[in-house]
C-alpha cells in the first residue's frame, strides 16, 4: 500500500502531460557563456490555463556571472530562431523559486516570457510557479457602417461627450477634502502624479491658492504645469485679492510672480512654516502681573516671574532684546510678591507689590515699609512702586492705601501721572469692589532737576544717583472713587451682573478709562475723566457707559456689537473752493452674539463723520470710538468664540493689515487692504468669491495651533511679527514666509 501515492501521482502525472497539447523550453543564458541552457519544461493548455513543470533545473549560485539572461526562442518572418529575453539576477533563480510568465501570442504560441521572484514562505517546495497571459484583443475600428438617419432625413442627435470634471469629479471631492484638512502634499502627490496634464490643471484652477502652490511646490512635473498653464493662474490671480486689471497683456512668468506675491501678502500656508519660539522657560511667567506695551517706535515688556520681587523689563525694539531689572524697595527687609505692573506711556513703570516683613529679624520699626505692615493687615500691605526710566536720579516714587486693607487689587492701569486700580473686598468679593482713580503722585518738576544741571560734571550726577536710591519718597494722592458696586441696579440678580473689573485701561490721552470684565476680548464699558478735577460735593461721579451699539448685520437682523477702539483710519481732505468737507473714517474691530440663538460673530466696523473743508484736525484713533453710527465691512471668517473665563486676547497690527486673535492655544490671523475695506471694496479689490452671505467681503484666517496658552498678545512694528506672553514664556512668532523669530537677549543688571 506504500506504493500507491506514487503510483497515483505518476498517473495524474501523465494524465496532464497528455492533455496538455502544447509545451515550451525556457532557457537561462549566462552572461560568459557561448550559448543558453534548459532552465525548465513546460506544457500548458491555453484553453484552460493550466499549466505543468515538466522538469526544472535551477543554475548554481557559485557561478562567476551575477546576471543570467532568461528568455526563449521564438520564430520571426526574418529570423528563424530569435532569442527574445531579459536579464535578471542570478540569485532569483538558485535561492529563490520564482513565478514565470508565459505570454501567449495569437495562436497561442509563447512570444516572451518575465520573472517575478517570490519568497519560498510564499510558495510550495515543488518549483517554480507558472503563470500564463493571454493577449486581448484591443478596441477595431468599424468600417463600412451604415449610415443612420432619422425619419426627416437629418442625423440622430448624438450624446454629448463627457467632460473631465464630469468623468473625474470622485479625484476633485477627495482634493479638496484633503485640503481642507490642510495635508494637501503629503497626501495627494502621488495622486496627482497619475493623472493626466488636462485633469491636473483642472485641479489646480479649482483649488485655493494656498493648496495651488502646496501642490505646484510638491514636485517638478506639478510645477511645470502649475507656472505654465496661463488660464489656470489667471483664474486664481481673479480669485485672489488684487487689482487686475491688464494682467492679460503680461507675460505668464510675471503672472505667476504675481500670484505668488499675493499669496505670500496674504499669508497663504503661513501654519506650515511659521514656527513660534519661546524664551524665559526656564522660569514661571506670572502672566497676570507681567505687562506688553506697544507704542510707535518700540516694544516694551515687563515679565514677573513666580517667587521673585525682581520686575525684568525687556526691550524689544529694532528686533533685538535688552533686558534692565527692576528691583523692588524693601525686598531686604521683607517679603515682596508682584501683584501687577503697568507703563504710563511717558517713560514711567509701575509696580503694584504686596510687602510682609521678615518678623525673625530685627528690623527697623520706623522704617516706612515695616510701620506700615505692622499697621496695616497680617497678610501683608500694598504698596505702588513708580520708576522713571528717563531720569538720571534713581529715585522709586512709593505710595501707600492703607484705606484699602480690607481690598485685593484686580487691575492696574497708568497714563500721564495719575493711575487707576480696580479693588475687590476680600471678604465680600461678590458684592463690594470699586474702581479708584489716583492723581499727583509726583511732582512734574522731578524730572526736570537733571535738565537743568548741564553745567555738572559726571561725578556730582553719579553722587546724586547714589543719594537718591535710599530715599524712596512717599507721595501724597488724591483719590476719586470712580464706579463700585454700590452703583449698580439692586434689582439685577447677582448672577446678570458685570462682576469685578478685571482689566483697565486709559485711552484718549488718559481722558478715558476702559473697563474689562472677565471673558470679554473687548472692553465692556467707558468712562470719560474730563471733568473730575472740578467735581463739587455731592455732584455724580462720571457715567460708565456700556460698550454696546446696535448694527445691521443683514437685511432682516440687527446685532448688538462690542467695538474696540480703531485701529485704521482716514482723513480725505474736502476742496474748499467747491464747498466739499473733510471726510473722516475709522475701521475697528467688533464682537456681538446671537440673543436667541448664541452664535457670535466677528467683523471689521466702520464709522465716519464729515467736518469743515480743510479742517485742523489730526487723526486720533482713540477718538474714533466716540461715534454711533457703524456699519460691517468685513467678517472675520473662522472665528471662534472663546470658551473660557480668561477671554480672548486681540491684536492688530502698526499699518492695520493684520488682525490677530487667540482663543486659548489657537491663533487666528486675518490678513486684510484696510484702505480697500474702509471704501467698501470700490476698486474691486476684493473678488465676488470673497463675499458672505449678506454681502460683506469675508476675510480668511490663518489658523496656527500654538503649545501655550496666551494671556496677551502684541503685535511689533513689524506687521508680520506677534509677541505674547504665555505660560511657557515669551513667545516670538514671525509669520512672514522668510521669517525668524528666535532674536539675541543682552542682559543689563
Amino acid at each position: 500500500m506504500r506504493f500507491l501515492p506514487t503510483i497515483l501521482g505518476a498517473v495524474s502525472l501523465l494524465i496532464s502531460i497528455t492533455n496538455a497539447s502544447l509545451s515550451t523550453d525556457i532557457l537561462y543564458w549566462p552572461l560568459g557563456s557561448s550559448q543558453p541552457s534548459v532552465l525548465a519544461h513546460i506544457s500548458y493548455d491555453p484553453a484552460s490555463l493550466k499549466s505543468d513543470v515538466i522538469s526544472y533545473h535551477p543554475p548554481k549560485d557559485n557561478q562567476s556571472d551575477g546576471l543570467v539572461r532568461v528568455g526563449l526562442y521564438t520564430s520571426t518572418s526574418t529570423n528563424k530562431k530569435q532569442w527574445v529575453g531579459s536579464l535578471v539576477s542570478l540569485s532569483s533563480l538558485a535561492s529563490k523559486q520564482p513565478t514565470f510568465r508565459l505570454h501567449l501570442g495569437p495562436a497561442n504560441e509563447v512570444y516572451t516570457v518575465s520573472l517575478s521572484a517570490s519568497s519560498t514562505t510564499a510558495q510550495s517546495s515543488a518549483g517554480p510557479q507558472i503563470d500564463l497571459v493571454l493577449n486581448e484583443p484591443g478596441t477595431q475600428p468599424h468600417l463600412n457602417r451604415p449610415v443612420v438617419v432619422g425619419p426627416d432625413g437629418e442625423n440622430p442627435e448624438q450624446p454629448e461627450e463627457k467632460t473631465l470634471f464630469q468623468k473625474y469629479w470622485w479625484v476633485l471631492l477627495i482634493i479638496t477634502f484633503i485640503s481642507m484638512s490642510g495635508d494637501l502634499v503629503q497626501s495627494t502627490t502621488n495622486m496627482l502624479l497619475q493623472l493626466p496634464t488636462e485633469l491636473i490643471q483642472l485641479v489646480l484652477r479649482n483649488c485655493d491658492t494656498a493648496a495651488y502652490f502646496q501642490a505646484a511646490f510638491s514636485s517638478r512635473r506639478l510645477y511645470e504645469i502649475a507656472s505654465g498653464s496661463r488660464e489656470v493662474i489667471i483664474h486664481q490671480l481673479h480669485n485672489t485679492p488684487g487689482w487686475n486689471d491688464g494682467i492679460e497683456a503680461h507675460q505668464t512668468k510675471h503672472l505667476f510672480g504675481e500670484l505668488m506675491r499675493r499669496s505670500y501678502e496674504h499669508l497663504d500656508g503661513a501654519e506650515h512654516y511659521a514656527n513660534p519660539t519661546y524664551e524665559y522657560q526656564n522660569r514661571v511667567i506670572d502672566y497676570h502681573a507681567s505687562t506688553i506695551e506697544a507704542s510707535e517706535d518700540r516694544i516694551l515688556a515687563l515679565l514677573v516671574f513666580k517667587g521673585q520681587s525682581t520686575v525684568h523689563l525687556v526691550d524689544m525694539s529694532d528686533g533685538g532684546r535688552t533686558e534692565i531689572q527692576l528691583k523692588s524697595p524693601g525686598q531686604d527687609i521683607g517679603e515682596v510678591e508682584i501683584i501687577q505692573t503697568a507703563f504710563d506711556g511717558k517713560g514711567g513703570v509701575y509696580v503694584l507689590h504686596r510687602f510682609k516683613p521678615f518678623l525673625d529679624q530685627e528690623l527697623d520699626r520706623e522704617h516706612p515699609f515695616v510701620k506700615h505692615a505692622l499697621e496695616s493687615h497680617p497678610n501683608g500691605s500694598i504698596h505702588l512702586a513708580c520708576h522713571r526710566l528717563n531720569s538720571r536720579k534713581n529715585i522709586i516714587r512709593m505710595c501707600d492705601f492703607p484705606e484699602c486693607r480690607d481690598y485685593r487689587p484686580l487691575a492696574l492701569c497708568a497714563s500721564n501721572g495719575k493711575f487707576a486700580i480696580s479693588w475687590q473686598n476680600t471678604i465680600d468679593p461678590f458684592d463690594h469692589n470699586i474702581v479708584v482713580l489716583y492723581t499727583q503722585l509726583y511732582d512734574d518738576d522731578d524730572d526736570d532737576d537733571d535738565d537743568d544741571e548741564d553745567n555738572e560734571d559726571e561725578a556730582e550726577s553719579e553722587d546724586d544717583s547714589s543719594e537718591g536710591k535710599g530715599e524712596n519718597p512717599y507721595a501724597a494722592l488724591e483719590a476719586y472713587i470712580l464706579t463700585s458696586s454700590h452703583d449698580q441696579d439692586p434689582s439685577v440678580h447677582p448672577s446678570r451682573k458685570t462682576g469685578p473689573v478685571m482689566k483697565l485701561a486709559f485711552n484718549d490721552r488718559g481722558f478715558q478709562l476702559l473697563y474689562h470684565y472677565r471673558a470679554q476680548n473687548i472692553y465692556g464699558a467707558f468712562q470719560r475723566l474730563h471733568r473730575l478735577s472740578g467735581l463739587l460735593p455731592g455732584e455724580p461721579k462720571p457715567r460708565v457707559n456700556e460698550n454696546a451699539c446696535t448694527v445691521q448685520f443683514s437685511p432682516s437682523l440687527s446685532l448688538q456689537f462690542s467695538i474696540g477702539i480703531p485701529f485704521f483710519g482716514t482723513h480725505e481732505l474736502g476742496d474748499i473752493n467747491q464747498g466739499e468737507q473733510c471726510h473722516w473714517q475709522y475701521l475697528a474691530f467688533g464682537i456681538a452674539t446671537h440673543r436667541v440663538e448664541k452664535w457670535t460673530v466677528a467683523c471689521l466696523l466702520k464709522s465716519e463723520a464729515y467736518t469743515g473743508p480743510r479742517c485742523t484736525h489730526v487723526l486720533n484713533l482713540d477718538r474714533g470710538r466716540r461715534f454711533d453710527n457703524w456699519q460691517i465691512m468685513a467678517h472675520l471668517g473662522g472665528f471662534q468664540e472663546v470658551t473660557t473665563s480668561h477671554g480672548s486676547p486681540v491684536a492688530t497690527s502698526r499699518r492695520g493689515t493684520r488682525v490677530a486673535v487667540v482663543n486659548w492655544k489657537t491663533l487666528y490671523v486675518w490678513a486684510l487692504n484696510p484702505s480697500e475695506l474702509i471704501e467698501e471694496n470700490g476698486t474691486g479689490f476684493y473678488p465676488s468669491s470673497w463675499e458672505s452671505s449678506t454681502g460683506a467681503i469675508e476675510l480668511r484666517p490663518v489658523t496656527l495651533q500654538l503649545e501655550a496658552v496666551c494671556s496677551q498678545l502684541r503685535f511689533t512694528e513689524k506687521e508680520d511679527e506677534l509677541v505674547a506672553i504665555t505660560d511657557r514664556g515669551m513667545m516670538f512668532l514671525n509669520l512672514s514666509y522668510i521669517g525668524k523669530s528666535k532674536q539675541f537677549v543682552k542682559s543689563q543688571g
